[in-house]
């Protein structure tokens, strides 16, 4: 008789617990937090934003440098020089190319105050590095130079 009231206190006490641990996290409001996949202009440091314009010119020059390391004999190459790149070889290549342009007009919008000169200095030169790459594997590479405005010449 005592071990059935000791098991039953034990399997009411359980019960206890086991139902406060499940109500006690419940919360109405479940987006405490902004998502970080999703950044807003607002939200975004200009530094990361430069940050990300260098990593994605750095994984652009490995993309290219695995690319070609075949056809100058880095590595062996099977077959022949045409075989080497598909259809689609430089996809990856053009498409970090053109994520540095999107990062640069981002960094150009958050420069209100006119107190980012260096890191978009910065970052032009690092788009046209990127450019110029795709100019050398692909000739002329396609691009817009709607944003850009042609130099003046000045008279002396």
């Amino acid at each position: 008789m005592k071990t059935i009231k000791i098991s039953n206190k034990l399997i009411i006490l359980l019960a206890l617990v086991f139902v406060s641990g499940f109500y006690s996290c419940e919360t109405t409001e479940l987006e405490l937090q902004n998502d970080p996949n999703n950044l807003t202009p607002d939200s975004s440091d200009p530094n990361f934003i430069l940050n990300g314009i260098q990593f994605t010119l750095a994984t652009q020059h490995l993309s290219l440098s695995s690319i070609s390391s075949g056809v100058v004999r880095h590595t062996n190459q099977f077959g022949t020089y045409a075989s080497s790149a598909g259809t689609g070889t430089m996809n990856g290549a053009w498409a970090n190319t053109y994520s540095i342009t999107n990062n640069l007009n981002l960094l150009q919008s958050l420069d209100v105050d006119g107190n980012l000169n260096n890191e978009i200095a910065i970052g032009e030169i690092l788009e046209a590095y990127a450019y110029v790459n795709l100019v050398d594997y692909i000739g002329t590479a396609a691009v817009s130079y709607t944003h850009l405005t042609l130099p003046t010449i000045y008279s002396v």
